[in-house]
């Protein structure tokens, strides 16, 4: 998660049990608030694979810049 004011950015890892009999469907997400957390955008697929399940995320907010610029990596 970063915060930047009223903006929160969050990213998490979500695994989908589709059929019971096969793997789940890993993902990456993504979203944002700019209200403090009141509400949240629908969420962005940003990676899907059997790797997500494997990934581990870091989020930043870019303050220097005066932008609304998020890095994620993964």
């Amino acid at each position: 998660m970063a915060v930047s004011g009223e903006n929160i950015y969050i990213t998490w890892q979500s695994c989908l049990v589709i059929d019971d009999s096969a793997p789940c469907a890993e993902s990456i997400l993504f979203t944002k608030s700019d209200d403090n957390g009141t509400t949240f955008d629908k969420p962005i697929i940003l990676f899907e694979g059997v790797e997500a399940a494997q990934a581990r995320m870091t989020i930043a907010h870019d303050h220097l810049s005066g932008q609304d610029n998020v890095a994620i990596i993964w």
